[in-house]
């Protein structure tokens, strides 16, 4: 897999299982990436390295995503909410 190959817009490779391999590529080849929206939607930002995470939480009126959050299309809401229950830790639901 190259870094061409990334796509977090395709909902179906969520569905199948997390994409570790395109955050692998995203962490070793471009930890700050602009990702492409998906058609009709604005690019966004991903940060896949801790210590840059950790970096920008610091600065939240700098790096806020406020303005357009974003969340799971609804059908697929009901499997993060199992992923969670079962103690995914990576949705932060509350």
């Amino acid at each position: 897999m190259n870094l061409s190959d990334v796509d977090l817009n395709n909902l179906d490779t969520f569905e199948r299982a997390l994409p570790h391999d395109q955050w692998k590529i995203l962490r070793e080849e471009a930890p700050l990436f602009r990702h492409p929206g998906a058609p009709g939607e604005e690019d966004y930002g991903c940060v896949t390295k801790y210590d840059d995470l950790k970096l920008l939480s610091k600065s939240p009126m700098e790096y806020s995503s406020e303005a357009r959050a974003a969340m799971p299309r609804p059908e697929y809401m009901e499997h993060c909410m199992e992923s969670a229950a079962n103690g995914y830790s990576g949705f932060d639901l509350t």
